[in-house]
């Protein structure tokens, strides 16, 4: 009997492991580390009222799926700051308790559209941040307007966004 049969047997079952390994390295996405918290950067420099801003309803709701996707099952959001350029959150249980479905997309314009019936020099532009955190009747925003603004620069208002109230 030859020995040719079993080397080149042996040889083509290595080579279909180590291409097994090789292609599902390519195959499989790079996940970021265990300890990166969920969140979503969108582009430096970009102020509230331009069009990829995520203080918009577009923009905020494609962030809300990613972050969705970012979160670990059975964790929800326990705190969320948004900024015009950014999403920033932390998962785990406790704080808000909050599923990214439940945060309405349409919240950050609908605030600053009220606060603008108030003080029509308020617009997109002029917030600073917005960050999400438990309130008396659940979770609600702060909204921080930026500095050049007059006072008031805060202001809170429902999770749905269809009020504000001056102050925080």
């Amino acid at each position: 009997m030859s020995p040719v049969a079993p080397i080149a047997t042996l040889l083509a079952v290595a080579a279909g492991v180590w291409g097994g390994f090789w292609l599902m390295a390519k195959m499989t996405p790079d996940l970021p580390e265990s300890d990166t918290e969920p969140g979503v950067e969108a582009a430096a420099d970009i102020k509230g009222g331009d069009p990829d801003s995520l203080l918009r309803t577009g923009p905020f709701a494609i962030a809300l799926a990613q972050l969705s996707d970012q979160i670990a099952a059975g964790e929800a959001i326990v705190s969320l700051k948004l900024e015009p350029g950014a999403l920033h959150a932390q998962s785990g249980s406790g704080g808000l308790d909050l599923d990214p479905d439940e945060i309405p997309p349409n919240a950050p314009e609908r605030i600053v559209g009220v606060i603008a019936k108030q003080r029509p020099v308020v617009s997109l532009d002029g917030v600073m941040f917005m960050q999400m955190r438990p309130g008396p009747d659940g979770p609600e925003w702060y909204v921080q307007l930026e500095s050049e603004i007059d006072p008031p620069r805060t202001y809170t208002a429902p999770l749905d966004g269809s009020s504000a109230t001056a102050g925080g």
